[in-house]
């Protein structure tokens, strides 16, 4: 089966060398639960989803949950294209560098708790870049166990 049409539950367990068996005893549920899961028939809760990420050691796991399955987080947290340790510190790097050019501009502007209008389209760019310094923070956070990981 193609890694694209798995789901982050399977893919995470299969990281752990786990069978389904296994998994579901040490989750202390029931292997159809499993299975359905691992189908995209059910959604797990969130105490199940906080074992996986206990027992895959899989923290991105429990990110990805979140962002798939609550209104919150897909409205807020961005989806985490996962690389390598150094393309992903390399991107930090660069995305601080770019924010620390406009850094001065922002102080400027946010001095007096006020955003004019003529302030707009610097306070968007210095935004974009914060949130890529956000996202790059995130994967970094996420990448520790990337040697043994596949994407989920």
């Amino acid at each position: 089966m193609l890694q694209q049409y798995q789901n982050i539950y399977q893919i995470s367990r299969e990281n752990t060398g786990l069978t389904q068996e296994k998994a579901s005893e040490l989750l202390d549920i029931s292997v159809e639960s499993l299975r359905a899961y691992e189908n995209d028939k059910r959604i797990p809760n969130n105490q199940i989803v906080a074992k996986m990420v206990s027992i895959y050691n899989n923290n991105l796991l429990g990110y990805e949950h979140v962002r798939r399955t609550t209104e919150a987080g897909v409205m807020f947290l961005p989806q985490l294209e996962m690389k390598s340790l150094s393309s992903i510190t390399l991107k930090l790097h660069k995305e601080i560098k770019d924010y620390l050019k406009k850094e001065d501009d922002f102080i400027d502007i946010v001095e007096d708790d006020v955003i004019d209008e003529d302030e707009e389209e610097v306070w968007n760019d210095v935004m974009e870049k914060l949130e890529g310094i956000y996202e790059a923070i995130l994967k970094l956070k996420f990448s520790r166990n990337m040697k043994t990981q596949k994407e989920v």
